[in-house]
């Protein structure tokens, strides 16, 4: 092994180790990244959409929904208390706090009146009637 390929090994070999000591925890950087987004399932029936998303410590209240067209934006604010006493120190801190929103375009256009939205136990469910009278346009083939 000549000189720059030991260089080289002791540099990358040696980043590589730090990363994983304890006290430098890249995993929880890499997982603040998707903090931003939660997670939700949409189903088509033929009149309505209905959307399901998961905004677990979130409180109705600080739930956001608007609707124009065919998008839909969920936005809410998640909020923790932060206590902590004079002889104790945070080790590791998980839980999000902060503002999150998702954006989704559906196939049709959705009508904001009648649209209904419930939020249970950190599940929020709307239920979005589609646009009457839309319908795709249809080029005839010749």
């Amino acid at each position: 092994m000549n000189q720059l390929e030991r260089i080289n090994r002791n540099l990358w070999g040696g980043m590589m180790r730090d990363l994983v000591q304890p006290e430098y925890n890249v995993w929880s950087f890499l997982d603040g990244m998707s903090t931003d987004r939660f997670k939700l399932d949409i189903k088509d029936s033929n009149d309505s959409y209905t959307i399901t998303a998961e905004l677990p410590g979130v409180n109705k209240e600080d739930i956001k929904v608007e609707v124009e067209g065919d998008r839909v934006k969920i936005s809410a604010e998640s909020q923790k208390m932060k206590e902590v006493k004079n002889d104790e120190k945070i080790v590791r801190s998980e839980r999000y706090y902060g503002w999150l929103s998702r954006t989704v375009q559906l196939d049709q256009p959705v009508k904001s009146k009648g649209s209904t939205a419930k939020c249970d136990n950190g599940i929020l469910t709307l239920t979005l009637p589609k646009e009457e009278n839309h319908r795709g346009n249809l080029i005839p083939v010749q």
